[in-house]
């Protein structure tokens, strides 16, 4: 049902003996190294959902602008069709 967040902490004896040697500050660097990436990679996961998002909106802006001018066209076509056989009947 509910997906726990707490991850395991590391038991490992070797790695737990490595960060008491290189001590408290080690400890601290590694974990705002850690968050910094996190961040980093959440502006980058923003900017490319912010591309995404303006591109379709400019493309989808350019198809429609097609497409009217293209119904705008028939509808032209048509009337003049229409106009041309008014003047025969």
């Amino acid at each position: 049902m509910f997906q726990s967040l707490d991850y395991d902490i590391c038991e490992n004896h070797l790695y737990l003996e490595e960060e008491r040697l290189k001590g408290y500050r080690y400890v601290v660097e590694k974990n705002v190294y850690r968050w910094l990436m996190f961040i980093l990679i959440g502006i980058f996961t923003a900017f490319v959902g912010s591309f995404i998002d303006v591109a379709i909106d400019e493309i989808a802006s350019i198809k429609y602008k097609k497409l009217k001018q293209r119904i705008l066209l028939i509808i032209y076509n048509l009337q003049q069709i229409v106009q041309t056989f008014s003047l025969f009947t």
